[in-house]
């Protein structure tokens, strides 16, 4: 019965916040990524395959095949991945664009966003999610109890008891009738490592994850001076068996040597396509002046991802366009100080194509 009540005031809401104004043309757009995305259409009551780009009106409701995994984009590059999530009038996952806002809104099963410049809502049985520039899993189980948990970034979960910011690495549990729980750590790979499965085979880079040392890497800095300064570390990786990590200092790369390069891998891509990157990082940089960057050259925009400075897990991530017929993927470090030392660990990288636009007739 509560479920049920939970359900039928999601389901008031979302009607009642449709906008009657709402044209053809301005629906919000959908881009099969991975694996059989299923649209079930209001004007019709019918299930059918999303096979190209298509807008979604207010009522209708995306799910996948018996729950099973499946991702798409939007016109404005957010990414959306769904695990059981099934089709229906009463299930499923809705989408509006309101108020300038993408808003889901979801009844069961799994949902991974991760959103770029577009500001994104998520409405679930207990309350509404928010959140810019951040890579976020929501999770609602058989009871209604909803999870969210930021892998980068921070979003905000409110409803009429309360409002938390949950930040990256950590998480809010929402139970019914309930206050959203101040946000607690969690493992670091938690509840993403289904997705990440799925989307391992649409991986542009070899050995992302160093699982085969650093096979496929090109070490290009894997010593100096005889002392080896890049090792695998099966002690703390982010997830699997191992992570690479690099130590730099004054004793082993020497007095300020302003640049250091310590692998790279090259990708074959195709001029003008779009990319997603992901890759988590953690440092610990003890004395000096030390920035661990990852850059992609070859691409556009061509600035680097520069570490963040907790010593935890983190997310780098964004989205680039090839310039070339190939991306040179590459860990690097500046060096600013005459003394310096410290360490960082980097691990399950993970490059992938978009779809593009459909051409206009």
């Amino acid at each position: 019965m509560i479920r049920t009540a939970a359900f039928l005031v999601l389901l008031a809401s979302w009607y009642s916040a449709q906008d009657p104004s709402t044209t053809t043309e301005s629906l919000p757009i959908v881009r099969p990524v991975k694996g059989e995305l299923l649209l079930w259409r209001a004007s019709d009551a019918k299930t059918g395959p999303v096979s190209k780009e298509t807008r979604v009106g207010p009522a209708d409701r995306l799910s996948t095949r018996d729950g099973d995994y499946a991702a798409f984009s939007t016109e404005a590059g957010t990414i959306v991945a769904l695990k059981g999530v099934r089709s229906a009038a009463e299930r499923g996952l809705g989408i509006e664009r309101r108020a300038g806002k993408l808003t889901f809104r979801i009844f069961e099963g799994k949902l991974v966003v991760q959103s770029f410049d577009e500001g994104v809502a998520v409405e679930t049985p207990q309350g509404q999610i928010a959140a810019t520039g951040s890579r976020f899993l929501v999770e609602i189980d058989k009871d209604n109890r909803v999870v969210v948990r930021p892998e980068t970034g921070e979003v905000t979960f409110t409803n009429s008891l309360g409002s938390v910011v949950v930040g990256a690495g950590r998480e809010t549990v929402v139970e019914p009738g309930k206050k959203p729980s101040t946000p607690k750590a969690t493992e670091p790979a938690k509840g993403f490592e289904e997705f990440n499965r799925f989307e391992a085979s649409s991986n542009l880079l070899k050995n992302a994850g160093f699982e085969d040392g650093f096979k496929d890497w090109d070490a290009t800095l894997f010593s100096a001076i005889g002392k080896k300064h890049g090792e695998l570390d099966g002690a703390s990786p982010h997830s699997g068996k191992a992570c690479a990590r690099f130590d730099v200092s004054t004793k082993l790369q020497g007095a300020k040597p302003d640049f250091l390069r310590f692998v790279a891998q090259g990708v074959p891509t195709e001029p003008g396509k779009t990319y997603l990157f992901r890759a988590f990082v953690r440092n610990d940089i003890r004395e000096g002046q030390v920035v661990p960057r990852i850059i992609i050259y070859n691409s556009d925009p061509p600035e680097p991802w520069k570490f963040p400075t907790e010593k935890s897990w983190r997310m780098v991530t964004g989205r680039i366009t090839a310039k070339d017929k190939a991306f040179n993927v590459c860990v690097e470090a500046n060096v600013s100080s005459e003394r310096y030392e410290g360490s960082f660990w980097i691990d399950d990288f993970f490059l992938s194509e978009l779809p593009a636009p459909a051409k206009p007739k």
